[in-house]
């Protein structure tokens, strides 16, 4: 009887209930290994100030290195730009919603919220957007998980939250008051949505029989696409860069929003591949 596969994950809710649903697709005995992170060891440090990159994946990636793990679940929107020597992201299971989420404690959608209100939200990408949307809302650093958020809008520290809707759907929560932004009003993270699986380079084809169902090319290919633009901008999660990845056909088209001085700069392009979409996005951006 071959031993079980163990799953690294963080031990928020979220990555908690991210990990049981790979584990339950996965097939075959699994457990799940809870790896914390320097995101999670220092919950009140702004993101902003943590070094990068990968506040929330180096310690799941020694994990991986060591042995302590055979296989690492993150958010792919948290995965550096390039995968370190050794490791490899083994699959990509079907994306949640994309989408950014707006909640508020009146119920009250962005266009109806009180001149002023505060916005729970510390992404310089949300932010830029938020700003492009209406200069005079507040946006006001937080973190925490869902639950901790919801609590502080519910005390009446903030007015509003904008927070990932995958996360949301995945917890299994139904907020009053939440909106979901379309594509042309705010963009998530490169990656958002996304779920990557992360091996070990040489146990590919060991672990590929019990991957291969859950991988979704359609996804991979769309998170790719935004992950190649990140890198080409020459960031991580502190950019202030919002992308979607959609299949137009067999070739990609890529919606990305990225704030410069005079303001939020947006593209709309196409590619045959994630790397032509990424190129071409960046090579409009910059123009």
């Amino acid at each position: 009887m071959s031993a079980p596969l163990r799953l690294g994950t963080r031990g928020s809710p979220l990555a908690l209930a991210q990990a049981r649903w790979v584990a339950a697709r996965l097939g075959g005995a699994s457990e799940i290994v809870v790896v914390r992170t320097e995101g999670d060891r220092d919950a009140s440090r702004p993101l902003a100030e943590f070094p990068e990159p990968g506040a929330f994946t180096c310690a799941l990636q020694d994990a991986l290195r060591s042995g302590q793990v055979d296989l690492a679940i993150h958010s792919f929107k948290d995965l550096p730009v390039e995968e370190p020597a050794g490791l490899s992201i083994l699959a990509v299971p079907v994306r949640e919603d994309p989408r950014d989420l707006w909640i508020s404690r009146s119920g009250a959608p962005w266009r109806e919220a009180p001149r002023g209100a505060r916005v729970g939200t510390g992404s310089p990408r949300r932010v830029s957007q938020l700003a492009a949307l209406r200069e005079d809302l507040a946006a006001v650093p937080i973190r925490g998980n869902l639950d901790t958020r919801l609590a502080k809008m519910a005390r009446g520290e903030v007015d509003a939250l904008v927070v990932a809707f995958a996360g949301v759907r995945r917890l299994g929560l139904t907020p009053a008051g939440a909106v979901p932004f379309p594509p042309e009003e705010m963009l998530g993270a490169p990656g958002q949505g996304a779920l990557a699986i992360e091996g070990r380079a040489d146990e590919g084809d060991r672990l590929g029989d019990a991957l291969r169902a859950l991988h979704d090319r359609d996804a991979w290919r769309c998170a790719c696409a935004e992950r190649d633009l990140l890198r080409r901008m020459g960031g991580g999660c502190h950019l202030a860069l919002g992308a979607l990845a959609t299949l137009d056909g067999e070739a990609i088209r890529l919606r990305a929003a990225y704030a410069v001085e005079e303001g939020l700069r947006r593209v709309d392009v196409r590619g045959a591949t994630p790397e032509d979409a990424a190129l071409a996005a960046r090579e409009a951006l910059s123009r």
